[in-house]
C-alpha cells in the first residue's frame, strides 16, 4: 500500500494519518509550550526558549501547508458517520476552525516577529534578518498587535476546537460505534 494512495470511505492513506497526527500532536505541544511560555518571566532563557518555539512554528506550518496541498489533491475525506444535519454541521465548524487555527498559529507568530523586527530564523537558519537595529527601523505595531491578538485568541479557540475534535472522535468510536476513529488510526474498515 502506497504512501500516496488515495482516502477512500473504507481506509485514509498512510499520508493523512500521519500528517493528521503529527501535526494534531505538534500543534497540542506547541500550545502547551505557548502557555508555558507565556508564564515565564523575562530574561535569557526565556528569549532561546522562545527562538525554539519560533522555529518549531515555522515547522509546523510548513507541514500544515502540505497537508492543505494534500487535501487539495486528495479531497475532502467521505463522512461515514450517520449523524443529523447539526451535528455535522458542528463537525463541519470545529474541522474549519481546526484548519483555520493551524494556519493562523505560526503565521500570527511570524507576523508578530517581523513586526517587532526580531526576523525570522529556524534553528539558526536566518530566513528574514534581524532588523531591530538595523538604522531607521521603526517597529510595525499594527503588525505587531495583529499578530498579537491573533496568537492569544486564537490558542484559546484552537484549544476548544481540539477539545471538540477529540470529544467527537470518541463519540463516534463509543457511542455511534462507526469507523471513523479506527480509519484515522490507519486501519481499513472494510
Amino acid at each position: 500500500m502506497g504512501v500516496l494512495m488515495r482516502d477512500t470511505v473504507f481506509r485514509f492513506s498512510k499520508t493523512t494519518v500521519v500528517l493528521h497526527w503529527l501535526i494534531g500532536v505538534s500543534v497540542i505541544a506547541m500550545l502547551g509550550f505557548g502557555l508555558y511560555l507565556g508564564s515565564l518571566p523575562r530574561g535569557a532563557d526565556k528569549l532561546q526558549l522562545l527562538g525554539i518555539h519560533k522555529s518549531l512554528g515555522v515547522v509546523l506550518l510548513v507541514l500544515v501547508l502540505l497537508r492543505i496541498c494534500w487535501r487539495v489533491i486528495n479531497g475532502m475525506p467521505k463522512n461515514i458517520s450517520h449523524a443529523g444535519r447539526f451535528v455535522r454541521g458542528l463537525a463541519y465548524t470545529v474541522h474549519v476552525l481546526l484548519l483555520l487555527g493551524t494556519v493562523l498559529m505560526p503565521a500570527s507568530g511570524v507576523l508578530m516577529s517581523l513586526g517587532s523586527g526580531t526576523g525570522l530564523a529556524v534553528f539558526g537558519l536566518e530566513i528574514v534578518p534581524f532588523a531591530r537595529n538595523t538604522p531607521g527601523f521603526v517597529p510595525n505595531e499594527t503588525m505587531i498587535k495583529l499578530g498579537g491578538a491573533t496568537h492569544f485568541w486564537g490558542a484559546r479557540l484552537l484549544i476548544v476546537a481540539i477539545a471538540l475534535h477529540a470529544a467527537g472522535a470518541l463519540k463516534h468510536h463509543f457511542w455511534d460505534r462507526d469507523n471513523t476513529l479506527r480509519r484515522m488510526l490507519g486501519f481499513s474498515t472494510q
